[in-house]
């Protein structure tokens, strides 16, 4: 055994309480998506299972009073090409809106997550200036079609399945 291997009961030692718990009981992981979002995720914001849930949701409720209005704005700024959250800040910014780049990547998830948004293919430095970010573009309608066709069929599917 080398010198920074651990015996096998050993091996979840100095982890916190939560990754021990989802090693022992992955079926019972915080982890997992199911929990994790409410059934109207991506419209409403989501928030993550686990011991401060209750901050978490709290937290989410209080950002979908302002989260359909930031979307809005998010697209009308991507209708001029595409962006990366960083980029978008910095327009919000010019026009005298304070609005967080953690806020902007989390309204840009949802968006995505509602096939109003692709990938484009195209990079932008991150904060750092080190790390590539997705530049963002709107979904062309036939993307958005097809991605609302494909829900369908899933919701579709897992009604049959379950009915």
């Amino acid at each position: 055994m080398g010198r920074h291997e651990k015996p096998a009961e050993r091996a979840l030692d100095g982890l916190s309480g939560a990754v021990q718990l989802a090693a022992e009981h992955p079926d019972h992981s915080p982890k997992p998506c199911e929990g994790q979002r409410r059934a109207s995720y991506p419209e409403h914001p989501g928030w993550r299972a686990g011991p401060n849930s209750a901050t978490s949701e709290e937290a989410a409720n209080a950002a979908a009073v302002n989260a359909g209005p930031l979307k809005d704005r998010i697209i009308a700024l991507l209708a001029a090409g595409a962006a990366s959250p960083e980029e978008l800040r910095a327009e919000f910014w010019a026009e005298g809106e304070r609005v967080l780049l953690n806020t902007i990547r989390a309204r840009c998830s949802d968006l995505h997550a509602q096939g109003r948004l692709r990938p484009s293919g195209t990079f932008a430095r991150g904060e750092s200036g080190k790390v590539r970010v997705i530049r963002w573009r709107i979904s062309t309608p036939d993307e958005l079609s097809l991605y609302q066709a494909r829900q369908a069929a899933e919701a579709e599917h897992g009604e049959q399945a379950h009915g």
